[in-house]
């Protein structure tokens, strides 16, 4: 062969979209590995059901489903408009009512129903099918992968259907019979205590961190709902006071990109304590009158003015006190753990610190719960369960948490169980999922 031949590279362009349907991005996406996809996927459900069901202002009732080929998570909240559906199809957009605002709830990246939608086609590499139940409608969406123009080929029909009050969204996988399962495997073995493996786990940990709500799975219920315990809710009023220049200026841009170009006044109006018209005049000054998308200069949110605007909406509004953050609560964490976790009562203790972090200046509810295991299972080695804005998570999600417990003299070894939750208005993220918070 002649050594003068040389390879001629050639440029290829990817799609965003197919990176949904790798292994690697779907486990960034999710910020879990392979292993957690199932659990992470069911948490992302129950998150949404439980949000929804906040809004409507009912008492939340969730009922999960796992059988051999399926998992299914239902709920008595909101109905998913259908237009919300055919959005999340879309896989160069995401579609949040949350990704810019600076509030407590519980998700914030817009990527949930693209995940489930992608995970059993990922997991088998043929084909995938969720099916979504709602105002009297059954939506099933089969997503196969077209490798030559590299993008999903997703079908969505619908048909008529009595459905649930809220939504039922069920999740088509072989491999849901691992929900119902401790993970066997060696890679975290010696982890398992500090991690959710299992549906059962997952919805007791819901339950700690939900005094308001019912769970169930396959028939068996947690929870007798507190109706006079209040937390803060997904459509409260968001405060100026948690924002800064450039939260704010992505808060406009969002709203100018998604059609939703109202007046500054108007703007200012949904932020906690600036409804009154008398100080929505007072923070406007000169931009009274004025357009969302008049503030943009040179294709960007002019900041000059974004920072005038902020400065005027936190002067003349109240800073939030951490408590109306709202407190899982000393009563429920403590007979929560007892009950679930087969502690010994005399061992249980509680502590809860209500205070404005130094780094960020927001306001933060952190509540610890702690006990030793009973004579029963006193071989049991640590357990920890973590809880970001009233959502547990899969793992320890921080590196300031692991030092601690090991401040704290919590090795793993340790018969002792734990209960972390922590409630604040905005999470710094370690990357897309919400697996893992920044150690800022």
């Amino acid at each position: 062969m002649p050594n003068n031949i040389k390879l001629k590279r050639v440029v290829f362009t990817t799609r965003r979209a197919l990176e949904f349907f790798t292994e690697k991005e779907l486990s960034m996406q999710l910020g879990h590995g392979r292993l957690f996809w199932w659990i992470a996927l069911l948490k992302e459900l129950v998150d949404n059901s439980l949000d929804a069901c906040e809004i409507a202002n009912v008492t939340p009732r969730i009922n999960v489903e796992v059988k051999d080929d399926y998992f299914s998570v239902s709920d008595n909240g909101n109905r998913l408009p259908a237009f919300v559906i055919k959005k999340s199809l879309d896989y160069k957009i995401r579609v949040s009512d949350k990704a810019y605002y600076v509030s407590p709830t519980r998700g914030q990246l817009g990527n949930a129903l693209k995940c489930v939608y992608a995970a059993p086609f990922v997991d088998n590499g043929v084909t995938g099918v969720v099916t979504i139940e709602t105002s009297n409608r059954k939506y099933v969406i089969e997503v196969k992968l077209n490798r030559i123009t590299q993008s999903p080929d997703i079908e969505l029909s619908q048909t008529k259907h009595p459905g649930p009050k809220g939504v039922k969204i069920t999740v088509f996988t072989p491999k849901s019979a691992t929900l119902l399962q401790p993970l066997q495997n060696d890679e975290i073995y010696n982890l398992a205590s500090d991690y959710i493996t299992t549906a059962e786990e997952l919805m007791a940990a819901y339950f700690l961190f939900n005094p308001h709500a019912v769970f169930s799975l396959n028939g068996k219920t947690w929870g007798t709902p507190d109706k006079k315990w209040t937390k803060w809710q997904p459509n409260n009023p968001t405060s100026a006071h948690w924002y800064n220049a450039e939260t704010l200026r992505s808060l406009i841009a969002a709203l100018i990109s998604s059609g939703s170009d109202k007046s500054v006044r108007e703007f200012v109006s949904e932020f906690r304590g600036l409804a009154g018209t008398k100080k929505q005049k007072v923070v406007t000054g000169n931009l009274c009158g004025v357009k969302l998308s008049q503030l943009v200069k040179d294709q960007d949110v002019d900041k000059a003015k974004v920072e005038q605007l902020l400065k005027a909406m936190q002067e003349n509004s109240p800073i939030v006190a951490p408590r109306a953050l709202g407190a899982i609560g000393k009563e429920h964490l403590m007979e929560g753990l007892k009950q679930l976790y087969s502690v010994s009562p005399e061992s249980v203790h509680y502590k809860k610190v209500q205070d404005v972090d130094e780094k960020t200046g927001l306001p933060e509810v952190v509540e610890v719960v702690f006990g030793v295991f009973d004579e029963k299972h006193e071989s049991n080695t640590r357990k920890v369960i973590t809880g970001l804005n009233w959502s547990p998570t899969i793992g320890i999600p921080s590196n300031e948490i692991q030092h601690m417990l090991g401040d704290m003299r919590i090795n793993r070894d340790d018969p002792v169980c734990v209960a972390i939750h922590i409630a604040t208005p905005r999470l710094e993220l370690a990357g897309h999922g919400k697996g893992e918070i920044a150690d800022v």
